[in-house]
């Protein structure tokens, strides 16, 4: 049985460019507008649990570490009424934050 993962992604602007950084795997895109970021991290994130279904551990994008660190404290550094974008992808429940 396959277990849903949660997955935190951070979005920050980062000289002409946007990024998304997800925490609880290191899973990161660029794009050069908000929503061609949004569609190109929900591509790699579909490319890559195809890709870990084919490895022993059964969990959704098992073989990718975590983040650093420093995504995580700056996770929990956003404030508590900070907007979060939730959505669903198969197996995984996201939220997307603006750490801008």
């Amino acid at each position: 049985m396959q277990t849903q993962l949660g997955l935190r992604v951070l979005t920050f602007k980062e000289g002409d460019v946007f990024v998304a950084q997800a925490i609880e795997r290191d899973i990161c895109v660029q794009a050069n507008d908000f929503d061609t970021l949004k569609k190109r991290f929900e591509c790699v994130v579909m490319l890559e649990l195809e890709k870990s279904h084919g490895r022993q551990d059964d969990t959704p994008l098992s073989g990718i570490d975590a983040a650093p660190q420093e995504y995580f404290d700056l996770w929990m550094s956003l404030e508590n009424d900070h907007p979060i974008d939730r959505f669903k992808l198969p197996e995984l429940a996201v939220e997307m934050a603006s750490a801008a």
